[in-house]
């Protein structure tokens, strides 16, 4: 892992949010990292609103 990947990301870095969504489709892996770190705490907080187990969010999000 280089230093540029270990730092904070968001979908401004240097990839648009449609070229992200591009990029993530043809199976680039640092782009899906990019936007799972971008929307992971929505993601976990819509799962716990979902679902009525803790555990079942933690799943969801797996």
């Amino acid at each position: 892992m280089t230093a540029a990947e270990a730092g904070p990301r968001s979908l401004g870095d240097s990839i648009g949010g449609h070229l992200l969504l591009e990029r993530v489709a043809t199976g680039d892996a640092l782009a899906f990292s990019t936007l799972y770190d971008a929307f992971t705490a929505e993601t976990y907080a819509i799962c716990w609103f979902k679902f009525v187990m803790p555990s079942s969010a933690d799943k969801a999000m797996l």
